[in-house]
């Protein structure tokens, strides 16, 4: 790991002088306090990753911290440490049925509370990752009426979430659970991992809150700090998908969009798509874009593109601060030749995304959104200055179909 990170350091350093001005003091005020080099590298790469003028064409995703690889039958990864979760968990349903049990292991963290991951799958195939918070009691059965079987049924771990609308196949209120609890129906990534701490004290979260909701009494809360920290949630989506749209009502705290974009400003990530599970290397994401509102890929092909191209960068509409506002986003590869992203706010489309000429850079890879459709992930994380923010999402609905904001 420390060669990796070694030459993904040489690369940022040769395309960005700044830094290496910046890691030079670094050195001597760290280097040789934490072991050398390795040590520096693990404390820097996040805030060097991203950090060049906004999405070239050059990957972000090369100075990207490691990320915790997936564990035996879940999408965590078990350590040791206080409050460490469970690594342990599945389930089969029924391939036609409709029907699914799910399972979860209670197992203790080492001086810590216990935690639950099971897996569940959905009519036809796949799997959807359910998470408990720390202290749960163990895996519950559940069925559904198609869709997400233990989802949309009555059985699932922290409580009834509603049934989705429409054709929708999941449907999360945040109404289940106590405020400061993570959201169960969701796996975390915070800084990065999937075992990051998750309370009200840390520089990032991603929590349950009373005081914030657009329906009901409670949405979730992305707290973040820490310049190109993740606070999300993340979800396994059913195997074999080649379309989905995202519908949450979201409140901010800084303005996303219609924003005079500088030499520093990148890209913020509120909504997106993953090839692999807890891995942002390879993923399109929805939120900031220089200053406007749009998209942005990393990973094989795509060249770290945004959307819209340059000449519509800092450009209107927007997502202003402390309103809520409905977004929805439909990813489309049906055809994977024509492949669709777009997104609309309060059932108005502000990005659509159809050719290649509404990248700002070269793809090398036309098929963009093949592969994608692995792991659906919603919080914040800013690679521009200033990426502290306040996210409050709710009514969070998962569909094959358009969705609405009714």
């Amino acid at each position: 790991m420390a060669v990796e990170r070694s030459v993904s350091l040489v690369q940022l350093l040769r395309s960005h002088p700044a830094p290496r001005t910046w890691l030079a003091g670094r050195r001597v005020e760290q280097g040789f306090k934490r072991g050398g080099w390795v040590a520096v590298l693990d404390a820097n790469l996040a805030t060097l990753a991203c950090s060049a003028p906004a999405a070239d064409g050059q990957p972000d995703y090369d100075g990207a911290p490691p990320f915790s690889p997936a564990g035996a039958g879940s999408n965590a990864q078990s350590p040791a440490g206080p409050n460490a979760p469970a690594n342990t968990g599945g389930s089969t349903g029924g391939a036609s049925s409709g029907e699914g049990n799910l399972s979860g292991v209670n197992a203790p963290g080492s001086n810590g509370a216990a935690s639950n991951i099971g897996s569940v799958t959905p009519t036809g195939a796949g799997g959807a990752t359910m998470v408990t918070p720390s202290g749960g009691a163990g895996g519950a059965a559940g069925s559904g009426t198609g869709g997400v079987s233990g989802v949309a049924g009555a059985g699932n771990l922290a409580g009834t979430l509603p049934t989705p609308p429409g054709e929708a196949f999941f449907f999360d209120d945040f109404e289940a659970g106590a405020p400061g609890l993570q959201p169960a129906a969701w796996a975390r990534w915070i800084n990065y991992t999937t075992v990051a701490g998750n309370t009200l004290e840390g520089a990032q979260f991603a929590l349950l809150d009373d005081q914030e909701a657009f329906r009901g009494n409670q949405s979730v809360h992305f707290h973040v700090e820490g310049a190109t920290q993740p606070a999300m949630l993340t979800m396994t989506l059913p195997a074999n998908m080649t379309r989905i749209y995202v519908r949450a009502f979201v409140k901010t705290s800084v303005q996303i969009g219609n924003q005079t974009p500088d030499q520093q400003s990148n890209h913020e990530s509120l909504i997106g798509l993953r090839a692999i599970p807890n891995d942002g290397n390879f993923e399109i994401r929805f939120g900031g874009a220089k200053g406007s509102l749009g998209f942005n890929m990393v990973g094989p092909g795509r060249n770290d593109a945004v959307a819209p191209p340059q000449a519509l960068w800092g450009s209107a509409p927007s997502i202003p601060v402390d309103t809520w506002r409905c977004l929805e986003l439909a990813f489309l590869n049906d055809n994977a030749a024509s492949p669709v992203a777009r997104a609309s706010v309060d059932d108005q489309v502000v990005r659509s995304v159809t050719a290649a000429s509404d990248w700002h850079v070269p793809l090398g890879n036309a098929s963009w959104l093949t592969g994608m459709f692995t792991e659906v992930f919603l919080g914040w994380q800013s690679f521009s200055p200033a990426p502290a923010n306040d996210v409050w999402m709710d009514d969070v609905v998962l569909s094959t179909e358009p969705i609405g904001c009714d």
